[in-house]
């Protein structure tokens, strides 16, 4: 993929931008600065702080795409890190427009409180990040729930979803992507609190966009087993049990023509699992064992084959 030459530039206009501002406000002869001078550079620290986080992360996600373009990455990761780019040149082109009317007016409440448009800029500035990350292959699993955590914790969940909706429907071919967005619809009942129906209507959300990318590419490991995990916790009066069996046993069969990788071993963890809570404790020890056999460090392996 061609490098985009215009985006230093455009971060180099915004790092101006907000030091200029700066430079103002720290040049303000007066000992002690009136409350509109304090949040007016309070504001820019912040933004100063997110131009530096986003510069962080175009390094990061360039080292890596000069990295899987010199391995000779597969096409679907290409069209990843073109999605990474371009949600990264729109991320930095929004906040240099957002920064633009408070480099030119500047104006703060009375009392030092963020005015309406500077608490929309940082939540937009929150969202920004959250979704540069989660378009980031390197973001770890800690750091998933982390950020999920955050979003909630700041009442973004559904403004964040929104956005990963934009961008799946935009790139429908980015299997990834999709994922992450039948793992987004599963969040708002991660945080709790959520009415029965609302929740329901999320589920079939998550499970709808699981099946599609199933449909497109039957062996999206990631997406099948996301599927069968979401199953487990559905109430049984749906059936959904046996599918659970069902998506877990399909799993094991495409993980014996695959090399070992450690996460397969929740497979056999959680098909054992299911085939114990409906009754067959006989096929549970097998799940199990067999898992220990090809996974003999697992420690939740160990304790369930032990278990019986």
């Amino acid at each position: 993929m061609e490098k985009n030459n215009s985006l230093p530039l455009v971060v180099a206009v915004l790092v101006m931008a907000a030091t200029t501002v700066f430079a103002l406000v720290k040049g303000d002869s007066n000992p002690e600065p009136s409350a509109e001078t304090v949040a007016l550079q309070s504001t820019v620290e912040d933004l100063a702080n997110q131009v530096g986080s986003m510069k962080e992360q175009m390094s990061s996600m360039t080292a890596q795409m000069q990295a899987a373009q010199a391995a000779g990455s597969m096409a679907n990761a290409g069209v990843r890190r073109e999605i990474s780019q371009v949600q990264i040149d729109r991320m930095v082109a929004d906040a240099v427009a957002r920064l633009g009317p408070q480099i030119n007016g500047g104006d703060v409440a009375a009392d030092g409180v963020l005015t309406p448009e500077q608490e929309e800029l940082a939540k937009q500035a929150k969202l920004d990040d959250a979704l540069a990350k989660l378009l980031n292959p390197n973001l770890t699993e800690g750091g998933f729930e982390k950020l999920w955590k955050d979003l909630a914790e700041a009442g973004l969940l559904e403004e964040a979803i929104a956005m990963l909706e934009d961008q799946a429907a935009a790139y429908p071919e980015n299997e990834d992507l999709q994922v992450q967005l039948g793992l987004a619809y599963l969040q708002p009942m991660n945080a709790g609190n959520v009415p029965p129906m609302e929740a329901g209507q999320w589920a079939i959300k998550a499970d709808s966009t699981f099946d599609r990318v199933l449909e497109a590419n039957p062996e999206n490991w990631d997406a099948r087993f996301i599927k069968a995990m979401s199953y487990t916790f559905w109430p049984a009066a749906y059936g959904k049990q046996q599918s659970a069996i069902d998506h877990f046993e399909i799993l094991v069969d495409q993980q014996s023509r695959q090399n070992a990788d450690p996460k397969f071993a929740q497979t056999h963890v959680f098909l054992g699992n299911m085939y114990y809570q409906t009754g067959q404790a006989e096929k549970a020890q097998e799940a199990w064992a067999s898992g220990l056999a090809q996974y003999p460090n697992n420690t939740e392996l160990q304790e369930k084959a032990n278990s019986l």
